[in-house]
């Protein structure tokens, strides 16, 4: 019995070339490299599979792919993610690359079409949970996406079928359609405008979480304070030296992993450094917004999370 596909193979020009794309774009590791490019094999970011991807190079001679216009051959690879959120990412990476050439909406899935560097399309696809398709299932439906619309319908982080997502640790976690649970994900920190910046927001009713990923070294953020929001901070890793209270008051205070600042409303903070950590070279910080900031809503049209005052 066929339980599914386990891997696709490609011939590319520059095997290591697409190591590059992959590792860099879509965060996919490597597994197996020859030491003289001629193939790499790789795993997608969240797989339990030993690889979903390998690559043998043929050489920068190679015509390019004319399949489904003067031959027969493969479509297109659809590598599927559990989330919006996850969908958001990679549109946002992909166009950043150059590589994004189309999104459509299918009514059972919502795809993201793109090109590999040898213009190989392949697609990012979220599948719409089963009790939701409707009589869509049966139809081959071609529409215009709107992720913020999908967002508002079904929420960032509703996941799509039941999946096993690997952590860097080894440990296995099944996902099922819960939007309750929020697993570590490299893919779901977005960069922002501010280099060196990445965040993930999780927003409740009436409190939202930003968990801020920021390169050591980073450009701090300057003095500020909240009117309408309390702000509370916990460092995970690294360290954060910042100023917090009167404004006047030029003493510092330095913060590092399992220490915590509370900003009332009105509270200077802010001349921030950030220190990385030995590991990643980076200061994590969560951030928690109470009552949550409108600003930083995934589905806002004003949405400015590159502010410099998003976090401490």
């Amino acid at each position: 019995m066929i339980t599914g596909m386990n891997h696709a193979v490609l011939y590319v020009r520059d095997a290591r070339r697409h190591q590059k794309f992959y590792e860099d774009v879509l965060g996919f590791s490597t597994v197996i490299d020859h030491p003289d490019g001629a193939f790499v094999f790789m795993r997608a970011p969240a797989s339990t599979n030993h690889h979903d991807l390998a690559c043998f190079t043929i050489g920068d001679g190679a015509q390019p792919s004319t399949a489904g216009r003067q031959q027969v051959g493969l479509y297109h690879v659809a590598w599927e993610v559990p989330t919006l959120a996850d969908l958001e990412a990679y549109r946002q990476k992909l166009t950043e690359v150059g590589a994004l050439v189309g999104a459509s909406d299918h009514g059972a899935n919502k795809s993201l079409y793109a090109r590999d560097p040898d213009g190989i399309e392949f697609e990012v696809m979220w599948l719409v949970p089963a009790d939701e398709w409707g009589d869509e299932q049966h139809e081959a439906i071609v529409r215009p996406l709107d992720i913020g619309a999908e967002v508002a319908r079904f929420g960032s982080h509703l996941a799509s079928t039941s999946h096993k997502v690997a952590t860097s640790n080894g440990t296995v976690h099944q996902i099922a359609e819960n939007q309750y649970c929020h697993f570590f994900d490299d893919a779901e920190f977005v960069p922002t405008d501010r280099e060196g910046f990445r965040h993930r927001i999780i927003n409740g009713d009436d409190l939202q979480l930003c968990f801020w990923r920021i390169k050591g070294g980073a450009e701090g953020s300057f003095l500020h304070h909240h009117d309408d929001h309390e702000q509370l901070g916990i460092i995970m890793r690294g360290a954060l030296d910042f100023r917090i209270g009167d404004p006047d008051d030029q003493r510092r205070t330095v913060l590092r992993a399992g220490d915590v600042y509370l900003a009332p409303r009105s509270v200077d903070h802010g001349d921030s450094i950030f220190v990385g950590d030995d590991e990643f070279d980076e200061c994590w910080i969560l951030d928690v917004f109470s009552p949550p900031r409108p600003d930083m809503h995934p589905t806002s049209a004003n949405n400015d999370t590159n502010s410099k005052e998003v976090t401490a």
